[in-house]
């Protein structure tokens, strides 16, 4: 078999299994080999996760080592899809509840996920503002480190949380890594990586760390 079609069965078997909204399932497939479709086209797993409006899968996701679809539909060919973030605001609904919301948010941004001048610009120019536009626009600000409200504050403060979540409480990490440093001061920065590599959990995020933001 070609590896083109088997790449292609991979695509869609892990597309089906998250339609499914059964975690096990995604789980079976993610412990059998079957890796994530970090593509930027419209079979990307993370966006398949995130339009499933559970937080769950897309945890599932993104410790299985997906990544976002950062494609910028402003400079992509006619062959594009849309961004991540830009798939779940077409997405979202009114009615959801803001914390469910939120916590979908704060994983997409802890995925690498980038919101677009395209997209924050068309939320700026709306007359009446919703919730999901407040938080996307601070997450827009946040990354382009246009801080100081405290909206964007809050935001900071829960994404740290987030990405300890993701990767495995980073906090007694980094202290580990810091009392190894304080005793061999002189310890390059590639040992430094391969000692935190070592201590990850099977979580493959790549870590973010919010607090230089």
């Amino acid at each position: 078999m070609k590896q083109k079609q088997i790449l292609n069965i991979n695509r869609n078997m892990i597309r089906y299994a998250i339609e499914t909204k059964n975690v096990n399932i995604i789980k079976m497939m993610f412990d059998n080999g079957v890796c994530s479709d970090n593509s930027n086209t419209p079979t990307n797993t993370l966006t398949t996760a995130v339009l499933t409006n559970q937080p769950e899968i897309i945890y599932e996701v993104l410790i299985a080592g997906a990544l976002p679809n950062n494609n910028d539909h402003m400079f992509a060919n006619y062959n594009f899809s849309r961004a991540t973030f830009e798939s779940y605001y077409n997405n979202v609904k009114d009615s959801e509840i803001i914390d469910h919301m939120n916590q979908i948010v704060n994983l997409i941004m802890c995925s690498g996920a980038i919101v677009h001048f395209s997209l924050y610009q068309k939320i700026i120019n709306k007359k009446t503002k919703e919730n999901i536009d407040n938080k996307i626009i601070d997450c827009y600000k946040l990354q382009n480190r246009m801080c100081g409200s405290e909206g964007i504050k809050l935001l900071k403060l829960d994404l740290i949380h987030t990405m300890n979540y993701l990767v495995g409480n980073k906090e007694y990490k980094t202290l580990l890594i810091k009392k190894i440093e304080e005793k061999v001061p002189s310890i390059p920065t590639a040992c430094v990586l391969i000692i935190y590599e070592y201590l990850q959990n099977k979580s493959k995020v790549k870590f973010i760390d919010w607090t230089t933001f």
